[in-house]
């Protein structure tokens, strides 16, 4: 090819084809100018610079297709300084800088695709092709193709294990590819964990986010699932119905996981869903479904009751008499209770006994019961020591008693009994016992007496563990874990012995499953116990590859450790030590993953494969219809690599294998296969010739219309049409118009394929004369001061100025409203030019009411006017004289009111507004009656009403507010006293005034004054009258019928209680009466509070009254007024006193009201002794007497012990020895006894009684 001189059509283009079949010449199919060529010549000469396509056809009909560019020569080159490609994939922040040389400046440059920039540097850019056109000033064209490169798409391949077992054991591992070749990744879950692993995943919607040093990110959401459901227990419980039953059950209905379950119970081992016969307490199972996931539960059995205590009080018998009592008081249980005694006895009390162990059993409402056996011995010396030995371990029966009788009279016969009456044995010692209560009968076998002795066999709590902290085994084959027990009950401290050997309470290296202890205690009791030891799942691994694509060394391999400790990591092969190894090639990759907190490992590989990309794509293009138009199109078929393909056009965007909407340029089009393998395809779309049009243009002269426009069209593909657009309408189909006037005009030529070609050519105007008037219109109606000036343009500069008035200035003025026209000459061209303007005037302002609203009453200032205004020059200023401005007045009274309106010119009109109003309201009063008694109501009032707006409504009320009448004019039926009548018209004017009726008799009633009393006191009440000499009188109480009083007093009224009365005095004469009220207010009588009674030593000081003894501001008495710690204290409310004997004080208080009342309190002289609660008689020197402390004040005092069945044990006079806790100079069982302390004294005649408790 040879390219074409700037702007010339002098290029050419040679086909040199081979290949194909031909017996001839080759078909050669050019596309110049948008129209195809088939002929046989392969050269193409007088070629513009631009794109060219040919088809080349052989004898077969086989084609193929090219482009060819034809440049300018001498024209601007394009020299490409530097280019940025985006950073990231799918980013805009390219960039390109040119430098542009050559040709003829200044430069045009336009960009391809969608840039509006037009200068050599360009960013926000996205990836693609961008092609730059550069013109010079002479219209040498040059283009070039820039591409951007962008990054491959951050990829993000995701390895998921699922959670197992409800718990959160779930797994996510991730490979990071493409993007930047040099990238450096950073990792972020939405958990919190980073890098390429999360872990202890619960199952859920999570978030991975990797972003990378370039600033390029990816995020992509995945769901961990769980895959095994969880257990659910469901237990059904039934705890014992009694203390101490055994009839307790446990039964389980597991439902989730993967049946069937397998059962284990801590507890005894049972390894049934149901356990039967539990007592009260705490059980504890685990359960295991088939896909191994456990779930331990514990369970709570509570008795439903209270254990059922007995209590019982002995009456012992008189040897070999029928004389003892027994009396049992229950606790516990549910009332109420049944009774059954080994006498057939079915009450809580039996009486008439001889001396014997009676058993009895006593059951609740519930059928629990509780079985005692009580030995009722006799008034005797016998005495029983014992020597007890407890139970070692839990249940076992190693407990033995030894017992020593002494106080007997002869031989015994010694006989043992369980806490259920059963006969054990005989003797003195019992043996083999469990825990329990036992009792021994001792007979005395000469005197026949009994004696009792209740022990008590205990036992320690049974030995229990259970697990503290656990670790699991890591592997398999790793005896790792860990176990620590916590173990209660028994005897500290304990030995252990372990399956494995461990002797200490922490086993360690302990196996997967079932691990057993043996505990024994310091009494040598034992108790087995089994464990679990859970293992941490086996060590392995799932994986994921990308293969390798198009030959290259790309593919990917994640590996992910499932099962492990949490701390594991691979190695592979070539060294790299990552759980994700990049930039594979095709073949076969080794590892090994090691669990670097235990050891285990496992060594394994994965295979890459390699898959090619497309290599082949026929080609399809369809050019513009029209010059520099946008309906080509292209089509692109591939083959080769992995369908399906994606498809990218540059510039463009577009996604598909075709393309429409093209314009001429050069495109390129994208085929990626499903491995992201690229192809890229040229496509070329070449414009068709445009006609080339020249035109000679005459101009007009003078302003006429005598301007004209030739024009000659060549090239293009012929057969055109013309539409012509001008100033004023002007329109032409015809190739050449003349008769033009001055102005811009348009060309649309139309070819045979209808395209369309736009052309713009102006003519201008030769010294044509302008003329511009501006004219001052009248201010005001009736004035000459209008004014008209000119402005002359387009001429020589020279003009003769001639007006329709006959002047000659270029300015007129002092002119009265019309038309006005002037008459321009160019003196140095002859041209003429006229002109006109209209003068104008405004109208005379015209001043009207438009409204007025009169005030609605006499003397008020309610009234309204507006007016409107008509003429003048608009925007009118309304002056109201006096009052301020605008078109409207409010809050006016009656008057005449001055207007000036003055326009936007200032001019004015004058006018008045006028206000009237209607006449005042006045009441004329014609006759008054008056009543003829002070209550009689037989008044009447007459008036009349002149002014205001009739009609009128009236409205009568009284001074005291008795009497209301809104209807009447005139009104009667009144009673003595002042009346306002007030009238309001239709307008809602108002006036009021003032009239009295007076009484022809008075008589007036006086109550007294109001005055007060208290609850239970009595007044006189006195009242009177005043008019006429005769006068009667009655008393009654408000709301009451009852006459209390024909007088004008009421003696001796009494109050007794504190509701308030009113009374009220009628006086009355013959014809005539009158009545008053008076309040009597009732006080209640003050709060007092002496005190509670106080018992109290000989001489102590205590305080009397109480919190508070009465009300704020009473005064208070006390009395008797003796023995007070100051001899003035008796007024005080709280005083104190000395106890010197049994005494009782009364205070009375008066409170602010003057109402009195009075309480009492008591002063108890109790003597002063003290006495110990207990005391431990083991002679250490320490408490080994019960000790009373001033008993010595009490010589002739009487001490008394009892035990709980009324036995006394020791009695003295005075209290000169102490008691040592001994009877018959035997030692006394630890327990509690009871004292009768007797003072013999006259000041205190009540026995001091209590218990006192032996320690030993």
């Amino acid at each position: 090819m040879i390219d074409a001189n700037c702007g010339f059509s002098d290029g050419s283009a040679t086909a040199n084809p081979f290949g194909g079949t031909v017996s001839g010449n080759y078909i050669f199919d050019w596309d110049i100018d948008g129209v195809g060529d088939n002929d046989d010549n392969p050269n193409i000469p007088n070629l513009l610079a631009g794109v060219y396509s040919l088809t080349v056809i052989d004898d077969n009909n086989c084609t193929i297709d090219t482009s060819i560019i034809i440049s300018n020569t001498s024209g601007p080159q394009i020299t490409v300084n530097n280019t940025a490609d985006p950073s990231c994939h799918g980013g805009n922040d390219g960039s390109i800088d040119l430098s542009i040389s050559g040709g003829n400046q200044p430069y045009q440059i336009f960009w391809n695709p969608n840039q509006t920039s037009q200068t050599s540097v360009i960013s926000n850019l996205f990836a693609g092709e961008h092609v730059v056109h550069v013109i010079d000033a002479v219209g040498c064209t040059v283009i070039d193709t820039i591409t951007l490169n962008e990054p491959s798409p951050i990829l993000i391949d995701l390895t998921l294990n699922n959670s197992t077992c409800q718990s959160c054991d779930g797994t996510a591992s991730a490979v990071v590819s493409g993007g930047n070749p040099s990238a450096i990744y950073n990792t972020i879950w939405s958990n919190g964990n980073s890098g390429n692993l999360a872990s202890s995943l619960c199952s859920g919607i999570y978030t991975i986010s990797v972003s990378d040093n370039f600033g390029c990110s990816k995020d992509s959401n995945f769901t961990i699932s769980d895959d095994l459901t969880g257990i659910s227990v469901n237990p059904t419980l039934i705890s014992p119905n009694c203390p101490g039953a055994l009839n307790g059950s446990i039964s389980l209905s597991p439902t989730g996981g993967a049946s069937p379950y397998n059962y284990v119970w801590m507890n005894n081992g049972s390894t049934s869903n149901t356990v039967n016969n539990l007592s009260s307490g705490e059980y504890e199972v685990l359960i295991t479904d088939n896909n191994g996931c456990t779930e331990v539960a514990s369970f709570l059995l509570n008795n439903s009751t209270e254990n059922i205590d007995i209590s019982s009080y002995v009456t012992p018998a008189d040897c070999n008499a029928n004389n003892g009592n027994i009396k049992i008081i229950p606790n516990g249980g549910t009332a109420p209770y049944t009774y059954s005694w080994s006498n057939n006895s079915v009450t809580d009390s039996i009486f008439n006994l001889s001396a014997g162990l009676y058993t009895v059993t006593v059951t609740d409402n519930n059928g629990c019961s509780n079985t005692a056996n009580i030995g009722l011995p006799n008034f005797n010396n016998l005495t029983i020591s014992t020597v007890v030995t407890h139970v070692a371990c839990f249940n076992e029966n190693t407990g033995s008693i030894s017992a020593t009788v002494s106080g007997n009279t002869g031989s015994t016969t010694n006989t043992w009994f369980d806490e259920n009456g059963n006969n054990l044995s005989s003797g003195v010692n019992v043996s083999n016992l469990s825990a329990g209560n036992y009792t021994l009968q001792v007979v005395d076998d000469i005197s026949g007496c009994y004696q009792f002795e209740n022990i008590s066999i205990e036992q320690n709590t049974p030995i229990q563990a259970s697990l503290g902290n656990t670790n699991n085994a890591s592997c398999d084959v790793s005896c790792d874990g860990e176990a620590s027990l916590v173990v209660y009950g028994g005897s500290h401290p304990y030995s252990y012995l372990w399956d494995n050997g461990a002797s200490t309470s922490i086993a360690n290296n302990l196996c997967e499953g079932l691990n057993n202890v043996l505990i024994t205690d310091v009494q040598g009791c034992t108790f087995s116990q089994a464990f679990i030891i859970e293992k941490d799942d086996n060590l392995t691994f799932t994986s994921s590859t990308i293969n390798a694509t198009c030959g290259n060394c790309d593919g990917v391999a994640n590996l992910t450790a499932v099962g492990g400790s949490g701390n594991e990591s691979f190695t592979w092969f070539d060294g790299i030590v990552s759980n994700s190894h990049p930039n594979l090639c095709a073949g076969v990759h080794g590892f090994e993953l090691i669990d670097n907190a235990t050891g285990c490992s496992v060594i394994s590989s994965v295979e890459v494969s390699d898959i090619g990309g497309p290599d082949n794509s026929i080609v399809n293009t369809v050019n513009p219809t029209c010059f520099n138009g946008a309906d080509g199109s292209a089509s692109v078929i591939a083959s080769g690599g992995t369908p399906p393909y994606n498809y990218n056009w540059i510039p463009s965007g577009q996604n598909t294998n075709v393309i429409s909407g093209l314009s001429a340029g050069l495109y390129h089009l994208e085929v990626i296969d499903n491995n992201n393998c690229k192809l890229v395809v040229p496509v070329s779309i070449t414009n068709p010739s445009a006609p080339v049009v020249e035109q000679l243009t005459e101009n007009a002269t003078c302003g006429l219309n005598n301007g004209a426009i030739s024009l000659i069209v060549y090239q293009g593909n012929g057969s055109y049409s013309y539409s012509w657009n001008g100033p004023n309408g002007f329109s032409s189909n015809a190739k050449n118009i003349s008769n033009l006037e001055a102005g811009v005009y348009e060309l649309t030529i139309s070819d045979g394929n209808g395209c369309l070609y736009p052309y713009t050519f102006t003519i201008n105007s030769d010294n044509g004369l302008t003329i511009d008037l501006t004219k001052t219109d009248i201010s005001c109606f009736g004035i000459n001061d209008g004014s008209i000036s000119s402005t002359v343009s387009n001429g020589s500069g020279s003009y003769n100025y001639l007006w329709s008035t006959s002047s000659t200035n270029s300015n007129i003025n002092n002119l009265g409203p019309g038309l006005y026209s002037l008459t321009v000459t160019d003196v140095n061209t002859n041209c003429i030019s006229s002109d006109f303007v209209e003068l104008l005037s405004p109208d005379s302002i015209s001043i009207s009411t438009a409204f007025v609203l009169e005030p609605s009453c006499f003397g008020q200032s309610n009234g309204q006017a507006s007016v409107s205004v008509s003429g003048g020059n608009n925007i009118y200023a309304v002056n109201w004289t006096g009052m301020g401005i605008g078109f409207e007045q409010l809050n006016l009274s009656a008057g005449n009111y001055p207007i000036t309106v003055t326009d936007q010119n200032n001019c004015t009109a004058n006018g008045v507004v006028t206000i009237n109003q209607p006449d005042s309201i006045q009441v004329i009063v014609d006759q008054i009656i008056n009543s003829y008694c002070v209550d009689q109501s037989d008044g009447e009032i007459y008036i009349s009403v002149i002014g205001g707006i009739s009609p009128y409504n009236y409205s009568w009320i009284n001074t005291g507010g008795t009497y209301s009448n809104t209807s009447d004019q005139d009104i009667n039926n009144l009673l003595p006293g002042t009346y306002i009548i007030t009238i309001i018209d239709q307008n809602l004017c108002s006036n009021s005034d003032t009239i009295t009726v007076d009484a022809q008799n008075t008589i007036i009633a006086d109550a007294g004054i109001d005055s007060s009393v208290c609850v239970g006191g009595c007044l006189d009440i006195i009242g009177s009258g005043l008019g006429s000499s005769v006068l009667s009188y009655s008393w009654s109480i408000v709301d009451s019928t009852t006459i209390l009083s024909t007088d004008s007093l009421i003696s001796a009224y009494c109050f007794n209680d504190t509701n308030d009365l009113q009374f009220v005095l009628s006086v009355s004469d013959q014809s005539c009466s009158d009545n008053d009220t008076i309040t009597i207010i009732v006080n209640p009588l003050p709060i007092v509070d002496a005190g509670l009674d106080i018992d109290q030593i000989y001489g102590a000081d205590v305080e009397l009254g109480g919190q508070p003894t009465g009300p704020v501001g009473s005064s208070f008495v006390w009395s008797p007024s003796i023995n007070f710690l100051n001899p003035n204290d008796s007024t005080l409310p709280n005083p104190d006193v000395i106890v010197l004997a049994n005494q009782s004080y009364s205070v009375t208080v008066t409170d602010i009201n003057g109402c009195q009342n009075s309480d009492d309190i008591n002063i108890i002289l109790i003597p002063d002794i003290s006495y110990s609660s207990g005391f431990s008689p083991n002679n250490d020197g320490v408490n080994d007497t019960w000790s009373i402390d001033q008993i010595d004040q009490f010589p002739n005092c009487n001490v008394e012990i009892y035990n709980r069945w009324g036995t006394l044990l020791f009695k003295s006079v005075g209290y000169n020895e102490q008691w040592t806790g001994l009877f018959n100079e035997k030692p006394l069982p630890i327990g509690t006894y009871y004292f009768v302390i007797k003072l013999n004294d006259p000041l205190f005649p009540d026995p001091v009684t209590g218990p006192v408790t032996i320690i030993r």
